[in-house]
C-alpha cells in the first residue's frame, strides 16, 4: 500500500509556515517577510526532508504523484492564507511541484550515498542547508 508520509510532513510544515505568515501580517502588518522565491521554495521543500531524515522516513509513494500533491500544496496553502504576494496559483503549482521534484531528488540521493551512519548527527541538516545555499547561488545566476 502506497502512503505518502514525506507528504504529510511537507504540507503540514507549509501550513505552519503560511499560518505564522498570516499572524505576523494581522498582528504586525510593519513586518517586513520575505517573498516567494526559488531560494524559499527550496527551503520550504528542504526542512520537510530534513525532518522525514530525522524521522527516518522514505519515499515510499510514487515519485510522480508525491510531487504533484507537493505542488498543489504549494499552490493552495499561499494563495489560501493571503501570502503568495500576487503570484499566481498556476505558477505556484509549475514551480513548486519542480522545485520539490528537484529538492527530493537531490536529498534522497544524497541520503541513500552518504555513508556517515548513526554517528553523524548533523549530517542530514548539513546536506539540507547546501541546497538551500545552493538555491540562492542559483538564484544570484539568474
Amino acid at each position: 500500500m502506497l502512503s505518502y508520509k514525506k507528504n504529510v510532513v511537507f504540507t503540514i510544515f507549509l501550513a505552519a509556515v503560511c499560518l505564522a505568515a498570516l499572524v505576523i501580517k494581522t498582528f504586525f502588518p510593519d513586518i517586513l517577510l520575505p517573498h516567494i522565491s526559488l531560494p524559499m521554495m527550496v527551503f520550504m521543500a528542504a526542512v520537510p526532508e530534513i525532518i522525514c531524515a530525522y524521522l527516518s522516513v522514505k519515499a515510499d509513494g510514487n515519485f510522480f504523484v508525491s510531487a504533484v500533491f507537493s505542488g498543489l500544496a504549494f499552490a493552495v496553502l499561499p494563495v489560501a492564507a493571503g501570502v503568495a504576494g500576487g503570484v499566481s496559483a498556476v505558477k505556484l503549482f509549475i514551480f513548486g511541484t519542480l522545485v520539490y521534484a528537484a529538492v527530493d531528488f537531490i536529498y534522497e540521493s544524497i541520503r541513500d550515498r552518504l555513508s556517515s551512519g548513526p554517528l553523524s548527527v548533523a549530517a542530514p541538516a548539513v546536506n539540507g542547508l547546501i541546497l538551500v545555499l545552493a538555491a540562492q547561488g542559483l538564484q544570484g545566476l539568474l
